[in-house]
């Protein structure tokens, strides 16, 4: 089985994988099975590149769709600036956005998505960022 398909099908299950440092972590809610751990594992060093690329990808997709928004306006919601919520300047070359503090996860986050869809990426399924007390982290070695 291919690193490619050790992904899908892992993502598939509603795993997440990333990097981090030179580790291979995965994140889901339900422990996938354990062919699937063993395929990562027997796999990591093509799934780190598979997904080093895809993070390159997805960075250079936003990076040339990127939008400006107006000076002074939050490029997620529209409002102008709040007090006690500061903006958070994006540049891009010569392009910049401003997004309140608040709203950047939610910016982040939409991008990301947006890219993915895109690029054709497949998203996992099953991950809410906020269920990290239920969620599995493994890290292959």
């Amino acid at each position: 089985m291919s690193a490619f398909d050790l992904v899908r099908i892992a993502r598939a299950a509603g795993a997440k994988l990333s990097i981090d440092g030179g580790s291979l972590v995965l994140e889901a809610d339900n422990r996938p099975p354990q062919e699937v751990f063993d395929g990562l594992r027997a796999h990591k060093a093509e799934i780190l590149e598979l997904l080093g690329e895809e993070r390159r990808a997805i960075v250079m997709w936003i990076n040339n769709h990127f939008k400006s928004s107006a000076p002074g306006r939050c490029a997620r919601c529209g409002d102008d600036s709040r007090l006690g919520d500061p903006f958070v300047a994006i540049f891009v070359g010569r392009d910049r956005a401003d997004v309140h503090a608040s709203c950047h996860p939610a910016w982040v986050a939409k991008q990301e998505t947006d890219s993915r869809v895109a690029l054709g990426i497949e998203t996992p399924v099953g991950i809410r960022p906020e269920s990290d007390a239920s969620r599995i982290e493994t890290r292959a070695k």
